[in-house]
């Protein structure tokens, strides 16, 4: 369309590159699918700190996010890489920016899940993966976006992550100062939503045991537990074992079973035998006989006689 305009006078334009890109990125989406894994992998990392470590303490939180943030960064990168070839070069300096960003990310996820406890997965994919990816700028400048993405290329993290890719990698964009005061205020917010989140999420698991309130997934895993332990009393039966209360499996008395069985089904037969009026046979008094407890088959006399003398 505009080659016509500007060959009018029989002259080819000139064509300057700016920012000369790699034969095997001529589009340049690498910064994009660097900026994924590292959202992923720091949203990811908390996430299952919230799903599953409720009471774990502060220090043991950012270990885990510490160690699976450099876990992930070196991961990225070597793909990235040596592997598949994507960025040549620049090895150390994007591991050293994924690791920030996947500390920074994870630390917002974080302190987040205090408040929403198992359901962290939603607001943690909203905000940094369906609001992130459209507003990073990765795929379209920010001018060429619509509203609301472009004001929040301002503030979301795959913003400042792409741009300090570019920066890096084609030497093009802002410098890295900014994507590094983004990356401390999304560190900073994190770690104060944990220092008030803690003392909530204790406040409100003590107001809910007092007022002997459960959630959906207690209830849940206590009828999962239930139910995989009928499973494996059923499974140690078909292969003549039981587990005992200490939780050892040994091999199940077949003499035993019978006996109780048998004594089960006498004392129902028993209280099946009496009348609706007069009870059991012989009046409304005991006969005298001795009980059969039906639960384990042992005698056990009539609390009239008192105690074995």
């Amino acid at each position: 369309m505009l080659l016509p305009a500007l060959t009018v006078d029989g002259e080819a334009p000139a064509v300057q590159e700016l920012a000369p890109l790699p034969p095997h990125d001529a589009f340049g989406m690498t910064p994009m699918y660097l900026m994924l894994a590292w959202c992923i992998g720091g949203y990811m990392t908390a996430m299952f700190i919230g799903l599953m470590g409720g009471p774990l303490g502060h220090r043991t939180r950012l270990a885990v996010i510490i160690s699976l943030g450099l876990g992930i960064s070196l991961v990225t990168n070597l793909l990235a890489g040596p592997v598949i070839g994507a960025v040549s070069g620049h090895f150390w300096p994007l591991m050293l920016m994924a690791w920030g960003w996947i500390v920074a990310i994870g630390l917002a996820v974080n302190g987040l899940s205090y408040f929403f406890g198992r359901f962290i997965a939603l607001p943690s994919m909203v905000i940094f993966v369906f609001l992130s990816v459209p507003a990073s700028g990765a795929a379209y400048p920010p001018w060429m976006m619509p509203e609301p993405f472009a004001w929040l290329n301002h503030v979301v993290v795959g913003s400042g992550i792409t741009e300090m890719i570019k920066h890096e990698v084609y030497a093009v964009g802002p410098s890295h100062s900014r994507g590094l005061i983004m990356m401390a205020c999304y560190a900073v917010a994190g770690l104060l939503l944990m220092l008030i989140g803690k003392p909530y999420w204790e406040t409100r698991r003590a107001r809910r045991v007092v007022a002997g309130r459960t959630t959906m997934f207690i209830d849940a895993q206590k009828a999962n537990r239930d139910f995989l332990t009928a499973e494996r009393s059923r499974i140690l039966a078909q292969h003549s074992l039981e587990a005992t209360e200490t939780g050892t499996i040994r091999p199940l008395d077949l003499e035993a079973e019978e006996r109780r069985e048998n004594a089960r089904r006498a004392f129902e037969n028993e209280t099946d035998g009496g009348e609706a009026v007069l009870g059991a046979p012989g009046g409304i008094e005991h006969n005298g006989i001795d009980d059969i407890d039906p639960r384990f088959g042992d005698e056990r006399r009539d609390r009239r006689d008192g105690p074995d003398r």
